[in-house]
């Protein structure tokens, strides 16, 4: 079993509780953090009620494996002390800790490397996760040579309800990981702008990628490229017909659609349940690092 601690975070949700309270090969030995009030994890996600049971809040390092949040404070002793430590590190604070060597959680890309003698890995922004899966097969086929547009459909956890959140242009700073940990690593001669908008929505949990390339290739050969990158990640799924909200929900699918534009361009969709996403990719990570089928506890 895989003596677990978590720090609760508003980045930690009850799916990623459940999911560890269910994992076979889990064995949650505390949730804890400064918004963890004494009575435990129930008090705060009531749907957890009878559940969880009488989870410690306190937080014991010596007494796990594997740690999963976003308090740094004792990590470095941590991993030091512990040869069998393993870390999943969430929130931007990561190059402020000495981590620079924490493996992108893009298991799409990063797989060898996490079930290679990885210990430290890093939740990425969904941002991050929706393009790196649109665009990496086109960037390991070098052909990402020209202006990448699109908008993305992304969940707000702050919108309110009937209000409508105009789009807004990324930062470049938004798609630097991308840029250096993924794509510019498939192609090194990768230097296309990005202009991608972000719409968020309040209606739903569902989180979507439509990205614009110019490309020669045939729809058809496209396809093929794409089933070829992805034929063995199985939580990456090509519907027959256009991507939507029900594929994914309550799932960690990634579902892909591809297309052509009425200037024949190449149009590819990526869309994702956000909220299970979020607690699904810690756990297909987790499973990455220690060695278990990438479906153990879905």
């Amino acid at each position: 079993m895989i003596k677990t601690g978590v720090n609760f975070s508003g980045l930690i949700g009850p799916e990623l509780i459940r999911l560890l309270i269910n994992h076979p090969d889990i064995d949650l030995r505390w949730v804890a953090g400064a918004n963890m009030p004494a009575e435990g994890i129930a008090a705060v996600f009531d749907h957890l009620q009878g559940e969880v049971g009488k989870i410690p809040t306190r937080p014991d390092f010596d007494t796990i494996d594997l740690y999963i949040g976003n308090d740094f404070q004792e990590l470095e002793s941590f991993m030091s002390s512990n040869d069998k430590a393993k870390a999943i590190l969430l929130g931007p604070l990561l190059k402020l800790t000495g981590y620079d060597d924490a493996v992108l959680g893009v298991c799409e890309y990063n797989r060898k490397p996490m079930v290679r003698g990885g210990r430290v890995a890093i939740q990425p922004d969904m941002y991050t996760y929706l393009m790196a899966i649109a665009l990496m097969p086109l960037a390991k086929h070098l052909m990402l040579n020209s202006l990448i547009q699109g908008t993305i459909l992304m969940p707000s956890p702050t919108a309110l309800p009937g209000i409508r959140v105009p789009a807004t242009t990324l930062s470049p700073l938004t798609f630097k990981k991308l840029r250096t940990d993924i794509l510019q690593k498939l192609q090194t001669s990768f230097e296309s702008p990005i202009e991608v908008n972000v719409i968020e929505t309040n209606n739903s949990h569902f989180a979507c990628c439509i990205l614009t390339v110019d490309t020669k290739m045939n729809l058809q050969d496209v396809r093929k490229m794409y089933d070829e990158f992805y034929s063995d990640h199985r939580h990456i799924v090509f519907p027959s017909h256009p991507v939507n909200e029900v594929m994914v929900s309550g799932t960690n699918k990634t579902v892909i659609g591809l297309g052509n534009d009425g200037l024949g361009r190449l149009v590819i969709t990526v869309g994702i349940d956000v909220r299970f996403k979020q607690a699904g990719n810690i756990i297909h990570m987790l499973n990455l690092l220690f060695g278990l089928d990438e479906l153990t506890g879905f």
